[in-house]
């Protein structure tokens, strides 16, 4: 009997760890995909995404490309008039994040606005556009729930998404932190859902503690769209990483579990995030980052991506003529109904 138990609990061993090892490889294979895919829109990238994971390469080609005058940026005809450029980034540059921008309510306003009357795509599927008051209707249609649903070609389509892209405020934050001219490479705005689970796939939402090496000196502004607190899939933070890494978090092509993260960093500098509609924070994506799944609430945040220059890869952009909403076949049969009882 003993020995039946051991040789259970050894196959048992065995297999989690065939499972465990089989994941690791298949998650390297996804990884080299994508470095792949990268290199060959644009080699440049892929040189910068490896040598600038190491802060001091980082620091060096910063120091080699500064920009002895910035261009200056009209403060007076920025959306953001409370700021303070000079605190923010001394934030940035201590701990690779900043707390408490806050958007102006009108602009606030038109973004939700567009968000509401522009289709949004379930779980990044450009064949799956549906209006965010048609949610449970696309995931019927789709036969399984979406766990996030991004707009495309935000900077081009919604004004207020634009405005914000060249605000002097925004973009004097971006130079004095990078130290040279920034440019804006994308804009994201998409929907997080509370889904199970099983339905929740972890790297497609990005909740895993995770970097992103966009170019050698870089800068993303977060606004929530919507009231987020501990229920709403709030964005967590570890300030500090963007300096402070162990090399096995610098050269590893695999996630980094959220145990062995927390283990190597204080308590109190892991940040969750969380703040009523139009808050803000600003964040070095260096810095070690993840999403949280939405427990009970959805969660709408825009992403403002700045960089030293604009590489053509990791864009929320996308031809409009591949866009297809999800019910457009029902369209085209009900059209098609309304013909044929004519003839």
């Amino acid at each position: 009997m003993k020995t039946e138990m051991k040789t259970e609990m050894k196959t048992s061993y065995q297999t989690n760890n065939f499972l465990r090892d089989e994941k690791k490889l298949q998650e390297v294979i996804s990884r080299l995909q994508a470095y792949y895919s990268h290199t060959i829109a644009n080699p440049q990238w892929t040189v910068i995404s490896i040598l600038s994971r190491f802060v001091f390469l980082r620091n060096l080609i910063k120091l080699l490309s500064r920009t002895p005058e910035l261009n200056h940026y009209d403060l007076h005809k920025s959306l953001f008039q409370e700021i303070d450029v000079d605190r923010i980034v001394n934030s940035l540059n201590k701990y690779g994040c900043y707390l408490g921008i806050k958007l102006p309510k009108i602009i606030s306003q038109e973004i939700i606005m567009f968000a509401m009357s522009t289709d949004c795509y379930g779980n990044l599927d450009s064949k799956c556009g549906f209006l965010y008051s048609q949610k449970k209707q696309a995931e019927k249609k789709n036969k399984a729930p979406f766990s996030t649903a991004t707009y495309f070609n935000v900077d081009i389509l919604c004004p207020a998404i634009k405005k914000l892209s060249n605000d002097p405020g925004i973009k004097m934050i971006a130079a004095k932190y990078m130290k040279t001219k920034p440019i804006f490479t994308d804009a994201r705005l998409w929907w997080t859902f509370p889904v199970n689970k099983k339905n929740y796939d972890v790297s497609k939402t990005a909740s895993f503690f995770h970097y992103d090496p966009d170019d050698y000196s870089c800068l993303r502004f977060f606004f929530y769209l919507t009231d987020v607190d501990l229920q709403s899939g709030p964005h967590i933070c570890i300030r500090g990483s963007h300096i402070k890494k162990k090399i096995t978090q610098i050269v590893s092509l695999t996630q980094r579990t959220d145990r062995e993260v927390l283990r190597f960093y204080n308590h109190e500098d892991v940040l969750t995030i969380c703040g009523e509609a139009g808050s803000g924070f600003i964040e070095d994506p260096y810095c070690f980052h993840k999403a949280t799944r939405p427990l009970l609430k959805d969660r709408l945040i825009l992403q403002l991506r700045f960089a030293t220059r604009d590489y053509g890869v990791l864009k929320s952009s996308i031809d409009p003529s591949l866009l297809k909403n999800i019910f457009e076949d029902n369209h085209l049969i009900e059209k098609s109904k309304v013909i044929l009882l004519r003839n």
